[in-house]
Formats: structure tokens, sequence, C-alpha cells
């Protein structure tokens, strides 16, 4: 005779619970050594020695030493959605507060400039299933310059035949190009976020 009992959830394993702290180990680890080192002067040898597990273990997690670094920076970018509504909150116009959300996007990246530029090397290439992780993170975060331009087109700051999401497509690549002068040394964080800024003034407008 069959039972229609509800099935009682599983808990972690005992294999879940050692592989969650496998990889937390491996990203303090990198995270201590690359903010000592730099990105490019450490080894996944390194990682794995310093962890206190074998470098095969860093391709089982991550894929490769960049998807290490993936992981450490979409942790860092958590904390940037609570200042994002801020921003979206302020009072000002459109333009102070996209200007504002260019800023802090610029702060982030020029505190590791050498790891961005790794990162973004990495975006073109990595996993599908890093892909997977990274564009709900892309979206939430882009989701409040799509705020922000919205508020413009009911203040009459932007045409109202804009249409937000793919004005927002512009504001991101506009910012990933122009931030990209700081990542090689060909201008300051400060020149580059003027520019962005003048673009975005020069773009969206009623």
């Amino acid at each position: 005779m069959s039972t229609n009992r509800p099935k009682r959830p599983r808990g972690p394993t005992q294999k879940d619970i050692k592989s969650a702290a496998t990889r937390a180990r491996l990203v303090e680890a990198a995270r201590e050594l690359f903010e000592e080192f730099g990105y490019n002067e450490v080894s996944v040898t390194d990682i794995a020695r310093a962890a206190g597990v074998s470098h095969a273990m860093i391709n089982v997690y991550f894929n490769s030493k960049a998807g290490l670094l993936y992981h450490i920076i979409h942790e860092g970018n958590e904390a940037q959605i609570g200042r994002s509504e801020t921003i979206v909150a302020m009072s000002g116009t459109m333009h102070d507060r996209l200007e504002a959300m260019v800023r802090m996007f610029a702060a982030h990246e020029a505190s590791e400039p050498d790891l961005w530029g790794v990162m973004m090397a990495y975006y073109w290439t990595w996993p599908p299933e890093t892909e997977k992780i990274n564009q709900p993170q892309v979206r939430e975060a882009l989701s409040y310059i799509t705020q922000i331009l919205r508020g413009g087109i009911a203040n009459g700051e932007l045409s109202e035949s804009t249409d937000p999401e793919r004005a927002t497509a512009v504001f991101y690549a506009l910012y990933l190009m122009g931030f990209r002068p700081a990542t090689f040394g060909h201008a300051t964080v400060v020149d580059c976020i003027n520019e962005i800024c003048a673009q975005l003034r020069m773009v969206f407008r009623p």
C-alpha cells in the first residue's frame, strides 16, 4: 500500500559540507594572495597550497584561476546593491543620479584595476555556467539604471519615445568602454568618469 506522505527535505550531506569548506578556503586564500602579490604573480599552486588542497580543486569548483577571481568579484558586487538603492532615491536630476552610479561603479573597479582588466578578458571566454550566475546579478545592477531613466522620462529629461531598457544597455556600453583606458593606465579614473558622464549627457537628453 502506497502512501502520499511528503518527503522530508534533505539536509546537506557530509560531502556537501566538505565541498563548501573547500570552496571557502580557496576563496579566502586567493583573496589574501591577490591582495598581497597581485593576480598575475599568484599561481594556482600558490592558492591551493595556502588553502591546503590540491590545485585540481580550483578547476573542479571554479573552472580556472580567473573563475576563482570572478567568484571574489561577484561577492564584492553584491555590496553595491544597497548603495544603488540609495542613489535611486537621492534628490537631484536624472543626470545627477546617473553620474553618482558611474562614480560608484568606477570606485569599485578602481580599487583593483588589474583584477578588473583580467575579469573583463575572462568575461568573453567563461563557461556557460558562469554566465548563468552572472546574468541575474548584471540585470539586478542595471535595473537601478533603468529606474533612473524611467524617472527621467517621467520628468521630461528624456524623450517619451526613449526605450528605457535599450537606453540602459547604452549606459552599460558607454561605461564599459569609457572605463577601459583606466585599466591600461592611459587615463586617470577621474578623467574616465568625466568622459563617461559627458557622453551620457550628450546621448541622454530630451
